[in-house]
């Protein structure tokens, strides 16, 4: 389960938070889309999930993250990265693979689970 407690994030120079007091509760098996205008904060969103914010990309994070109920910012990325997957709108940008399926599926192969 995904918990978000009053969860805000700035970005370096911004005059205003991109998140604002986001509180959402994603159930184990619940399929979430995650949808809005260009700049509305989806993907910033998505990198707070996946641990990229705030250990890669720098800015004020307020709120609570719980995955589990273990608090997110207490996990190792490894750790994350077993929980929250991340597919880049441009297929371009994709991690490892050239493919969203392929990406999507490479969580799986590297932590040597079966294939689903």
């Amino acid at each position: 389960m995904i918990e978000i407690n009053d969860l805000s994030f700035t970005y370096p120079g911004a005059k205003q938070p991109t998140l604002k007091n986001i509180h959402l509760t994603i159930e184990k098996g619940d399929f979430v889309a995650i949808i809005g205008n260009n700049g509305c904060g989806k993907s910033t969103l998505c990198k707070t999930l996946n641990g990229l914010i705030p250990r890669f990309i720098m800015g004020e994070l307020q709120g609570k993250l719980y995955f589990d109920g273990k608090d997110a910012l207490t996990l190792d990325i490894s750790e994350i990265a077993k929980k929250v997957g991340y597919v880049y709108q441009d297929f371009e940008n994709q991690i490892v693979c050239p493919t969203v399926y392929e990406d999507a599926s490479f969580a799986c192969m590297n932590y040597g689970l079966e294939n689903y």
